[in-house]
């Protein structure tokens, strides 16, 4: 589907966006691809997708990496850096009444 500089224009008014030209261009060839893959959703669930088959539309396209557990931060380290702690948690202040 192809979307006109007006319409992308247009749309970019209503958000209350200044574009410039460039913009424009680059958000209209965002626009169309963001309007095709819906397309592509709505095909395929006009066409019957059955429970477990709608991931081969995104797997075709991307290569998942597989789930690990990883240990991001040690917590001890980052207990120690902590203003205020108690009992292994973050103390902050009262934000609600």
């Amino acid at each position: 589907m192809s979307i006109t500089p007006e319409e992308v224009a247009y749309t970019a008014r209503l958000a209350r966006l200044r574009l410039t030209p460039e913009e424009l261009e680059h958000f209209g060839r965002d626009l169309a691809r963001v309007t095709a893959y819906i397309s592509q959703l709505n095909e395929a669930l006009e066409s019957g997708v059955e429970d477990g088959q709608d991931d081969r539309i995104v797997a075709d396209r991307h290569e998942l990496r597989p789930d690990e557990i990883q240990q991001w931060f040690d917590p001890k380290k980052v207990l120690d850096q902590a203003p205020d702690v108690a009992e292994n948690l973050f103390r902050v202040p009262k934000a609600i009444g």
